[in-house]
């Protein structure tokens, strides 16, 4: 997602004859850093950043919020206002700290929501598998190309879905259309528009299956912990439960 403010002119916003001076910077950074706040996903707890970082996927859920941009609102909204008030102080200190220990202690993804995968989704998950896999099976060396360069250059996890985008936006067509070209000249230009046509098809399916597949291995890890570690299973879950319960008492209504 990628939100655009209201274009400002810099005569608005400062001195220009002022600039040149470190005050006068300082000023204009200051006055740019609050018009882009709203725009962005600023944790201002450095305290915390970590651990809501990685319950993200949690809290947006429970939010119960349906748009792309609505969770994300209510996701900063959320955890600069609890970090912010000391009436959260408790909750911090018992609930979050504790949770995202527990999380951290038996290694599960960081946006672990297994209630996203419900009966229905998993059915649908096997129906599509073959329209969804001459996507998955085309473009996986992007995938791999993606994923280890994240994974090994980016540590900072709010930074990795934009350097993920960056690179499937201008590495994914030109791979695929290098391809296509290659099978036109080589089998035909009908061959070459029907490998797009079903290429074109595949992806399009597939972008919303990955996500379901996620989730359905989430929920897999999920039944997979109840059973192995019960007792660390229940500590996180009675946890994960005031958690929730807590953001719906306390920002149900947003």
């Amino acid at each position: 997602m990628i939100r655009i403010g209201k274009p400002v002119a810099l005569q608005e916003l400062c001195d220009i004859h002022a600039l040149p001076s470190p005050k006068g910077q300082y000023e204009l950074t200051e006055k740019l850093r609050q018009l882009l706040l709203p725009l962005v996903t600023h944790i201002q707890s450095d305290d915390y950043r970590e651990a809501f970082t990685t319950l993200r996927g949690l809290i947006e859920f429970t939010s119960g919020k349906k748009t792309l941009l609505e969770r994300q609102e209510f996701f900063t909204y959320f955890v600069n206002d609890v970090a912010a008030r000391e009436q959260h102080s408790e909750f911090l200190s018992n609930v979050v700290s504790p949770l995202f220990e527990q999380h951290q202690k038996l290694k599960l993804q960081h946006d672990f929501v297994p209630e996203r995968s419900s009966v229905l989704r998993r059915c649908w998950l096997f129906i599509l598998l073959p329209l969804v896999s001459p996507a998955l099976v085309f473009f996986s060396p992007i995938y791999v190309c993606a994923e280890s360069l994240v994974s090994r250059f980016i540590q900072d996890r709010l930074f990795r879905n934009s350097i993920r985008a960056t690179l499937w936006i201008f590495l994914a067509p030109l791979y695929a259309l290098a391809c296509i070209a290659m099978m036109g000249m080589s089998f035909g230009l009908i061959a070459g528009a029907s490998a797009f046509s079903v290429l074109f098809l595949s992806s399009a399916i597939a972008r919303h299956w990955i996500h379901g597949a996620r989730d359905f291995r989430q929920w897999m890890r999920w039944g997979k912990l109840s059973s192995e570690n019960r007792e660390e299973w229940k500590s996180y879950n009675q946890l994960r439960i005031q958690f929730t319960d807590y953001i719906r008492v306390h920002y149900g209504k947003l």
